[in-house]
């Protein structure tokens, strides 16, 4: 069974049920507030500050004010917070962030000059050091102050600019430069950083990490064996190499990420030992481990690991991997006795899958979430390789799955025995 997903009303496509806890938890760490409709199956989405509303403060004779604050509007238009203005302040206007606005002109300076004056209040204290350090940012010469005095509202903020008598495009341009900022900083402080779901509304977004070059990831080389039996009798080679094999399919770009999502990326490699046997009628033994780091901006949600084994029939995968039908039965289980940890195989016929196709699908027993900078391991599995009859080589490679979003991850480097 599926769940809807819904942005303000709108369908945006769907995830597994059994994901939903997961998916609940991501959308409100981005920003969401995610309410379960029970009857309907759908899991509503509405940014956390939706309807939030900034009053801003004036003198009727300013001139500047008006224009800044349209200006303001329309740096946030996207964004669905309300923006108000008044010509004095009142004691019963409520607002998320109250800013007073005062523009002079300034006769002695030839630069714009800020003055910032707020009460005791933890609130406005907040907003004012905002607005000091945004401006500072910008080279702009700032001072603040803490005030004592009746305040008609002890979050509210007065922001003093002193302009320079220029002309009129220098004046635009500040004008300009003073919108950004203040829509940058009722940005931050709204929206607390997690600014997910205003890039969904964008008609244009470049993500930043599709303007960051990354080097390409070096083969992980295998460790030797801690004591090897007899290596000279054999003439076996373990080699790790950059995966260039016909035989795995290549990736397929990945469909679109529900809710428009971008750029997942894992990298997931082979660290393994190789233990060669006393004799030829004896298997050669890999102590194997795959780790999967995720290197993208977002989780990546229940990943399926496939084992493809060259030649099909010969390889056998061995470990603390339990059938799907056993791992209520006879699953470790975890310390805090919530049920079983470790890994499954994804399916009743493994066996016959991994016999006719070569192939071992794997998943973690409990739903996985891995977090970005993370890493999880399908680790302590072992590979039993009988020497071919017929072929030179044995190749096991590695991709890793997340069905739902329709992603590929191939490993960085695969297991190649050469004989």
């Amino acid at each position: 069974m599926d769940v809807l997903i819904q942005l303000n009303g709108e369908n945006k496509g769907t995830i597994p049920y059994d994901s939903l806890p997961l998916h609940r938890l991501w959308y409100e760490q981005a920003g969401f507030i995610a309410e379960w409709n029970h009857d309907k199956q759908t899991l509503n989405l509405t940014p956390s500050w939706k309807n939030k509303k900034v009053c801003f403060f004036s003198n009727k004779q300013d001139r500047w004010t008006p224009m800044i604050i349209e200006k303001t509007k329309e740096f946030l238009r996207d964004t669905e917070i309300e923006l108000i203005s008044h010509h004095s302040a009142s004691s019963s206007e409520k607002g998320d962030i109250l800013l007073c606005i005062h523009v002079h002109t300034n006769l002695s300076s030839s630069q714009p000059r800020y003055r910032i004056i707020h009460s005791s209040f933890r609130k406005g204290k907040s907003l004012a050091t905002a607005l000091l350090l945004e401006l500072r940012s910008q080279g702009w010469s700032v001072q603040i102050k803490k005030q004592h005095k009746s305040w008609i509202h002890r979050s509210l903020v007065e922001l003093h600019c002193y302009l320079p008598k220029e002309n009129q495009t220098d004046q635009q341009t500040w004008l300009n430069n003073l919108s950004f900022s203040l829509a940058t900083v009722i940005l931050k402080k709204l929206t607390k950083g997690l600014i997910t779901p205003l890039l969904l509304q964008l008609p244009t977004a470049i993500h930043p990490s599709s303007i960051i070059e990354k080097p390409d990831a070096k083969p992980i080389q295998p460790m030797k064996p801690s004591a090897p039996p007899q290596v000279e009798k054999t003439s076996v080679q373990a080699i790790a190499e950059p995966k260039e094999s016909n035989t795995l399919p290549a990736p397929t770009p990945s469909a679109p990420p529900k809710l428009g999502m971008p750029d997942f990326k894992a990298e997931v490699f082979f660290d393994y030992r190789l233990f060669v046997p006393n004799s030829d009628d004896e298997s050669y033994l890999v102590h194997a481990d795959l780790h999967i780091k995720n290197t993208g901006l977002h989780p990546i949600i229940n990943p399926v690991v496939c084992l493809r084994m060259d030649p099909t029939d010969k390889i056998q995968l061995k470990g603390q991997i339990l059938p799907p039908q056993m791992v209520d039965t006879v699953g470790v289980q975890s310390s805090t006795g919530d049920g079983a940890i470790g890994w499954q195989y994804l399916d009743n016929d493994w066996f016959q899958q991994a016999k006719e196709r070569g192939e071992y699908w794997v998943r973690p027993v409990r739903p996985l979430i891995l977090l970005p900078n993370k890493t999880e391991s399908f680790s302590h599995f072992h590979l039993l390789i009988p020497k071919p009859e017929t072929s030179k080589s044995v190749t096991i490679q590695a991709v890793v799955y997340q069905k739902d979003l329709n992603l590929q991850f191939p490993a960085n480097n695969q297991i190649v025995l050469s004989f």
